[in-house]
């Protein structure tokens, strides 16, 4: 999967979702929190899971923004539309945060998501 405007136009879509969450005092050092996603066979991106316990509410608080990502180009398996795995990795230190996107494997057409 990947946005029609390219990887930059998409972390500048990320950062826009998280704009207001800048002013969060998390008070730890190395701290961070892991989300899973699914971008659907039509490019949504949902279905945030994160077994992490750092802060479960900060990471509700998380997932609400990301929720209203744009929707992406789906990816193709065997020239079909498919499911793909992401993940995004929070980094927190000291009152600031970074973060990693990637994307994981493609899920054929009909398989699981699981």
């Amino acid at each position: 999967a990947h946005y029609f405007n390219g990887a930059d136009a998409f972390v500048g879509k990320i950062n826009q979702a998280m704009a207001t969450f800048r002013g969060v005092r998390i008070e730890s050092l190395g701290a961070k929190i892991v989300f899973d996603a699914v971008i659907d066979e039509k490019g949504n991106i949902g279905n945030f899971t994160s077994s992490d316990t750092f802060d479960e509410k900060l990471s509700r608080d998380i997932i609400s923004r990301l929720e209203y990502l744009p929707q992406l180009l789906p990816a193709t398996y065997d020239t079909k539309p498919a499911k793909e795995k992401r993940r995004i990795t929070f980094y927190f230190n000291n009152y600031s945060y970074n973060y990693r996107y990637e994307f994981l494997k493609v899920i054929p057409p009909g398989e699981d998501s699981k």
